[in-house]
């Protein structure tokens, strides 16, 4: 049978836990380091339209093989 005295535990856990701590802390220092910022400026538009497209790239490459495809069968 394995005996761990009180010690033992206390040095057990307390390394664990700086452990777990250390990760938790690298981890969200990576998250913040992986963040894209990109700067922007608001101009004054008046009378005008802006459309942004939010399609992803492949819902875009997806509609541009279609429409040579069909312009091809013409």
């Amino acid at each position: 049978m394995l005996k761990i005295n009180r010690k033992r535990i206390e040095i057990i856990l307390f390394a664990v836990i700086a452990g777990a701590t250390m990760f938790s802390l690298k981890a969200e220092n990576q998250i913040q380091k992986d963040e894209i910022t990109q700067q922007t400026t608001a101009t004054p538009v008046s009378g005008k339209v802006v459309i942004l497209d939010a399609r992803t790239w492949t819902e875009k490459m997806v509609e541009l093989v279609q429409m040579m495809e069909r312009q091809n069968h013409r």
